[in-house]
């Protein structure tokens, strides 16, 4: 359990609010007939069979002559646009391998259960966009292939990894705090972290302070160069130029001494 603030027991009871939910909404479950679960497909994207992609569909239904619907089951507490929907890749690439492996197969739908919100969303990709989605995956296939760096991209899946400890950036939290001794190294790093954070919030608070008191005194700038009819005011060291058309000030040293 990678959130901390729940229990095993409360993903318990939400599992089975889920499935609870799912079969009041499907029952008696003769909405067309389940021809694979977890079933394992192939597609080919181009003609010499250069670029292939394999996937497993959660769930593949026939609804009628001709009529498919591939099934996604989604647990996550987060539900996405129909506009998201419509761009997903996943499913419209399951559904070039429906098509090559069931030649009858010409009105295909593309559908996700949102099992936490009890919700049922549904997708239909044109032909024009299928043929797309096959160039654009082709395209990215290549670039794949071409990277020789992969830089690390941290995001919220990086709780379930296995292999922070390998990961830079990973590894120091592990260190520091994934281990019952923690590194005394790691510690010392943390607590350089510490500081900068301390010093650069500090820093911020003082810049934002200075920023206010130069725009009040730009704004006192602007109005004696009106008090005093003039574009440009003297200092004893510099002087400053209030521009007529827009106000701008520029600091600049006197020439004069």
């Amino acid at each position: 359990i990678v959130r901390q603030e729940y229990t095993a027991e409360q993903y318990r009871r939400l599992g089975e609010r889920c499935l609870t939910a799912y079969y009041h909404r499907h029952a008696p479950f003769s909405e067309g007939a389940t021809l694979g679960l977890e079933a394992k497909v192939a597609l080919a994207l181009d003609e010499a069979g250069v670029y292939t992609i394999a996937g497993i569909i959660d769930r593949l239904v026939a609804v009628g002559e001709g009529r498919y619907e591939i099934h996604d089951y989604k647990t996550g507490g987060r539900l996405p646009s129909q506009d998201r929907l419509d761009g997903d890749r996943q499913l419209a690439l399951y559904q070039l391998a429906v098509e090559a492996a069931w030649p009858d197969a010409k009105d295909v739908e593309l559908v996700w259960h949102y099992l936490v919100f009890d919700r049922v969303l549904r997708s239909r990709r044109s032909r024009e966009e299928l043929e797309g989605l096959k160039r654009e995956t082709i395209v990215l296939i290549e670039k794949i292939e071409a990277d020789t760096t992969f830089p690390p991209r941290e995001s919220s899946l990086c709780n379930w990894c296995a292999y922070q400890d390998l990961c830079p950036v990973r590894r120091h939290l592990v260190r520091r705090e994934g281990q019952a001794q923690p590194d005394l190294g790691a510690y010392a790093a943390g607590q350089l972290v510490n500081r900068y954070a301390e010093v650069s919030t500090r820093r911020r608070a003082v810049v934002a302070e200075l920023e206010a008191e130069l725009e009040a005194l730009e704004g006192a700038l602007r109005a004696a160069a009106r008090e005093q009819e003039a574009e440009v005011l003297f200092g004893d060291t510099h002087k400053v130029r209030v521009a007529p058309t827009d106000g701008r000030i520029s600091l600049l040293p006197r020439e004069d001494r």
